[in-house]
């Protein structure tokens, strides 16, 4: 499967990425007695384009690009600075992290992050936003399992972690 994954020059060691899952699940509380299985997988991030027009009568609209994005396994969004660079990189399905919320859900929470992230900072006039596209990128992620019920991932280019 062919899919987009993010341009990284370096990514986190699996040994640091261990030290990292092992002691956020002690904090969160999780017995990890055991060693973990280990997989280098890729987590899918949609990324929304909007073009924001703001009226400045009598002059022409100041135009601000946005750029949201949508985490399906987290079920989260937000704003971002751009889409990261990527290249487009044969993959097998069994390194593709499950998704739990769907372009649906998405959509449902849309409104949601625009008026959270973008037209909270406008307090008379709000601009107009205009949708201009939408990218899928894939982003690299250490999956942790320690148990059944266990599953760490940390992003293997910055090192956040997603329990």
């Amino acid at each position: 499967m062919k899919i987009k994954v993010a341009l990284n020059k370096k990514l986190i060691g699996q040994e640091r990425a261990e030290r990292t899952a092992s002691k956020r699940a002690r904090r969160k509380g999780r017995s990890i007695s055991s060693q973990p299985t280990v997989a280098l997988c890729y987590k899918r991030l949609y990324f929304n384009k909007l073009l924001g027009l703001a009226a400045r009568p009598p002059f022409q609209p100041k135009k601000i690009n946005y750029t949201l994005f949508y985490d399906p396994v987290m079920g989260q969004g937000g704003l971002t600075d751009c889409i990261p660079a990527y290249e487009e990189r044969e993959v097998d399905e069994s390194q593709i992290v499950r998704e739990r919320y769907t372009l649906d859900d998405y959509e449902m929470q849309k409104d949601n992050i625009i008026e959270k992230n973008i037209l909270r900072s406008y307090l008379l006039k709000r601009p107009e936003l205009k949708y201009i596209g939408r990218e899928e990128v894939y982003l690299p992620y250490w999956v942790f399992t320690y148990a059944p019920d266990v599953q760490i991932l940390v992003n293997a280019a910055t090192g956040r972690i997603n329990i």
